[in-house]
């Protein structure tokens, strides 16, 4: 039988790598690795979420790129519309 903390271990462990599959899939990253069908240890978990942790600051850097891109754009659009109304 398992024992609590093991089991608590392996439970975190799936949460966790659901999170940093997703954020991987998003970011087109590598998952962090912990080998299957072990229990991880407490380093392997600290490592993970440190992992977790720098890819949403990627993410969030990422989204912010992409308003300031969109955000150019329209500036961008703006001026031609004016420039275009006042050529003609």
């Amino acid at each position: 039988m398992m024992t609590k903390d093991k089991q608590e271990r392996l439970e975190l462990m799936k949460s966790r790598m659901n999170v940093d599959q997703q954020l991987c899939d998003a970011l087109n990253a590598i998952p962090y690795y912990i080998p299957t069908g072990c229990v991880p240890s407490d380093r392997q978990l600290d490592e993970l979420e440190r992992h977790i942790r720098d890819l949403e600051v990627e993410q969030v850097q990422m989204l912010r790129c992409a308003a300031e891109i969109v955000s150019s754009n329209s500036l961008l659009a703006g001026f031609v519309f004016c420039f275009d109304r006042c050529i003609v």
